[in-house]
């Protein structure tokens, strides 16, 4: 896999999409090169949203991000570069219709270790995921996994975004951790 020049630049979250389809977008905007994260932050520059609703999509055009069809990131990757936003901007995966783009038989053909440990670490992003299932692993050496190792209950109907109190908690348990360590 050949990364998309530019797409280096992108970091981009997704809203609304569940199951399969979330998995497959999450894949497509890994093989293009850009990053997925999957809470919102500043440096957020992309927004894929199936519908227009959710503190995501309004957190995403408070900080002035992209929000983008996933026909954008399928394009790039037809294209073989990284073309402009401007005709995907606010359309909504809805609207865009179901991806079209398949997860590749094979990861394992050419690419680097470095790709490969990339893709298994965007597989394993544990933002958006409750603590019973931060142990899924996936063959990170064939991505044709498909979807029946992921269900519904490994991707929530909700996703929040980081918030800064949410971040003052998880400090908090990593002092108590340690604290604990030292003690024990």
């Amino acid at each position: 896999m050949d990364l998309i020049e530019g797409m280096e630049l992108v970091v981009a979250s997704v809203s609304g999409y569940h199951g399969c389809p979330r998995f497959q977008l999450i894949k497509l905007i890994s093989h293009t090169g850009a990053s997925y994260v999957g809470a919102m932050s500043k440096s957020t520059t992309h927004l894929v949203c199936w519908r227009f609703t959710g503190k995501k999509y309004d957190f995403a055009r408070s900080i002035g991000a992209q929000i983008v069809s996933h026909r954008w990131f399928e394009e790039c990757l037809k294209a073989g570069k990284r073309i402009p936003e401007g005709p995907y901007v606010m359309e909504s995966g809805e609207e865009a219709g179901p991806i079209s783009w398949e997860i590749p038989a094979s990861t394992a053909h050419g690419e680097s270790k470095q790709t490969l440990d990339r893709e298994s670490a965007i597989l394993s992003d544990c933002s958006n995921f409750t603590s019973s299932s931060r142990n899924v692993k996936t063959n990170k050496r064939n991505s044709n996994i498909g979807c029946s190792s992921w269900t519904d209950s490994l991707l929530p109907e909700k996703r929040e975004f980081i918030t800064s109190e949410s971040e003052k908690i998880v400090k908090k348990r990593k002092k108590i951790g340690s604290w604990e360590q030292v003690r024990g």
